[in-house]
């Protein structure tokens, strides 16, 4: 974690470096590589022993792979998203993802689609990099916010009863993963189990406090939101109100697929207009999710106006659902938890958030 001051430092030396590129001919970084020269800078000054990156698009060419060499690698599930950029095959994706594989490294890949794992296969053996797997998942149990399941090693280690504090299905292939990179860096079975019980990320279903129960999730393609429904068919609800939007080079109708049914309510909107990459249209989305069978389709432009008809319209033991994208997800959260209080806690999840 890092302070408002350190964040601080770091944004003015970056705004700096970023000035003086938009007078050359490359132009000033895009804003994800401005997130990433903040989070080293930041990373630095507060002297961190472990860093751990998420790449931004695929892997090739992603500006996290200038950070190198790497401690580990891994691969989490891949769907298809970005095609304009990154193919629009499984296995075209797979090949840029495993862009990130470092020269006689280490992997650790989820299990994957056999074009895509033969891909990632493909990329180990030609950089002479060292592929593991995660253990098994037996033993799955849905338990209120969390899940509860079993790891197989390969070496015929069981751990029993392992914990995880985010919800859905996907999240033991996610926690098996974890768990495997954390054991090939020399972590503990007391560590990880601690760390699985309680890591949380924003807005990957994430459940806000107070009355009626409100889910964030930025789900935002089609893979995303069948992970997303069906978690979603563990809650109990009475009535479910969606507010959906997405960004404009989304796969909507696969995402309008997933989601439509004729009992729940939608709230067809756009993300905000600070969202770095134009939205898609309300009526474009609208029509998809009738075409998909939904019946009681509201569309606004403004996203906020689309969220609070949705609040007023909900009641206790309703449930409220936000998706198709992180900026239409994260601009909500700002109900709950604004920027300033985030940047002041030096985490996204201060203490009057709770569990």
């Amino acid at each position: 974690m890092c302070g408002a001051r350190t964040a601080g430092r770091a944004a003015s030396r970056i705004a700096e470096a970023a000035a003086a590129m938009a007078r050359e001919p490359i132009g000033p970084p895009s804003y994800f590589e401005s997130a990433l020269a903040l989070l080293l800078l930041a990373a630095e000054e507060e002297g961190c022993d472990t860093v751990v990156l998420e790449a931004g698009l695929g892997g090739t060419y992603d500006a996290t792979c200038l950070v190198a060499p790497a401690a580990l690698d891994v691969l989490t599930s891949i769907g298809i998203d970005h095609t304009d950029l990154l193919g629009d095959t499984i296995e075209q994706i797979a090949r840029d993802k495993a862009g990130i594989i470092t020269p006689r490294g280490r992997v650790v890949s989820a299990a994957l689609p056999r074009g895509a794992r033969a891909e990632v296969e493909k990329t180990a053996r030609e950089r002479s990099a060292t592929l593991h797997h995660p253990p098994e998942v037996a033993g799955l149990v849905f338990e209120g916010a969390g899940i509860r399941l079993d790891f197989r090693f390969s070496g015929g280690e069981r751990w029993k009863d392992v914990r995880v504090g985010m919800s859905g299905a996907h999240q033991a292939a996610n926690a098996a993963v974890a768990a495997g990179a954390c054991r090939l860096l020399g972590l503990g079975e007391a560590d990880i189990r601690s760390g699985l019980l309680e890591a949380r990320l924003p807005c990957r279903i994430e459940r806000m406090p107070g009355e009626p129960l409100v889910i964030l999730d930025g789900a935002h393609n089609r893979d995303k939101m069948r992970a997303l429904m069906g978690a979603l068919g563990a809650v109990p609800a009475d009535r479910r109100f969606f507010v959906l939007g997405a960004v404009g080079d989304k796969n909507y109708e696969g995402l309008a697929e997933e989601l439509a049914g004729p009992a729940d309510r939608f709230f067809v909107t756009t993300p905000p207009g600070s969202a770095p990459r134009s939205g898609l249209s309300p009526q474009k989305f609208a029509r998809a999710l009738r075409q998909f069978g939904a019946v009681d389709i509201r569309e606004f432009i403004d996203p906020w106006r689309a969220f609070e008809a949705a609040l007023s319209e909900a009641g206790e033991g309703d449930l409220v659902v936000v998706a198709g994208s992180l900026f239409l997800a994260g601009e909500f959260r700002k109900r709950w938890v604004s920027e300033e209080r985030i940047v002041e806690a030096g985490h996204p999840f201060p203490p009057e958030m709770g569990r």
